[in-house]
């Protein structure tokens, strides 16, 4: 191609957009995996942490009003570290430089090119001065177009939610609490996730091979994980129950408070007084009442390396245990509380 024509010789995927005495500027397609996501990973853990977020991009006759990209941080979904975008998109980072860099060698090639036609005329030698000097004007090689990097392949996500503060869109593998916008997810929504986590967790101990359950059965790892899920899942209602009450009642100062959501009681007179909500009401009073129970079994996981005592038995008097034995959680326990929790999931949502 001719000297002239430097925007039709931009590497595939890169277009000009507008172009002004000021500059000029560019589109770069981005390559986007089948849910039309962009792949990211967190630059505080990119071996392990990675997930997808929608970007949306202005049409061509649209002037930007917005911040640009780097301007507005990204949170990792699953640790909350936060950084500009192109820290959690290196790759197409890459691949932006690329265009920008293209882009500048073609046109400062057509630029050159009719800066020495203006300078010389258009003539091809000329010579003068005392001194012999001869300058020749050749035609330049043009520049080759080149190519752009392209994205390595990326693991197709298992699921894709969207926060309901900000409406961001994440595409993640795993667990995850943070919203890559806003960096924080709906405490109800955040309290799903840590549900879907143990419900997802007992579903994938039933599709083990017997062989290998009773291999786990014996060394006590199944035991552990249904205590497990009694002692993180209460935990993550009392971070609930926290989080939705200083949302809705930031006046109020729970600095003396101490544990108070682990105390249901006490949350119900918090929630009854600054909140109008009356939660034995919200869930059912069955529903408090189990919910009262696993805080009594959370309390003797915790506080009691498991060991049934009589203030327990006088909380739960038909526990078919005596004093001074270790409490038993089985699969059917774990899964009732799974499933209680997301009544309280269903009741706040």
């Amino acid at each position: 191609m001719s000297r002239g024509d430097w925007a039709r010789r931009l590497p595939e995927g890169v277009h000009l957009k507008s172009r002004d005495r000021s500059g000029f500027r560019l589109g770069v397609a981005m390559p986007v995996g089948e849910d039309g996501l962009w792949p990211m990973r967190c630059p505080e853990h990119p071996e392990d942490h990675f997930f997808k977020v929608e970007v949306t991009q202005k049409p061509d006759n649209e002037e930007d009003s917005d911040p640009e990209p780097e301007d507005s941080p990204l949170y990792c979904p699953y640790c909350g570290h936060g950084a500009n975008l192109w820290d959690f998109a290196p790759e197409q980072h890459a691949r932006l430089m690329a265009a920008a860099t293209a882009a500048a060698e073609q046109y400062v090639a057509d630029a050159l090119g009719d800066m020495l036609d203006k300078a010389f005329g258009g003539r091809r030698q000329s010579s003068s001065g005392p001194f012999g000097i001869s300058v020749e004007v050749k035609p330049g090689v043009l520049p080759p177009r080149r190519s752009l990097p392209e994205p390595g392949e990326v693991e197709q996500t298992r699921r894709t939610m969207q926060c309901q503060t900000c409406e961001e869109v994440v595409a993640v593998y795993g667990l995850a609490i943070y919203c890559p916008r806003c960096g924080r997810l709906a405490p109800v929504q955040q309290f799903g996730e840590l549900i879907r986590l143990h419900r997802d967790g007992l579903a994938a101990l039933d599709a083990v091979p017997q062989e290998v359950k009773r291999g786990l059965m014996e060394s006590g790892v199944l035991d552990a994980n249904y205590e497990n899920t009694i002692k993180d899942g209460f935990g993550a209602l009392e971070t609930f129950l926290k989080a939705r009450f200083e949302a809705e009642a930031p006046h109020v100062s729970l600095r003396d408070k101490g544990s108070v959501f682990q105390r249901l009681g006490d949350a119900a007179d918090l929630y009854r007084e600054h909140l109008g909500v009356d939660l034995p009401d919200l869930l059912g009073t069955d529903s408090w009442e189990h919910l009262n129970q696993a805080a009594a079994m959370r309390h003797i996981l915790v506080h009691n390396a498991g060991i049934v005592d009589v203030r327990f038995l006088n909380r739960l008097p038909a526990w078919p245990q005596q004093a001074g034995q270790r409490i038993q959680i089985k699969k059917a326990d774990a899964a009732a509380f799974v499933a209680l929790l997301e009544r309280v999931v269903a009741a706040f949502g």
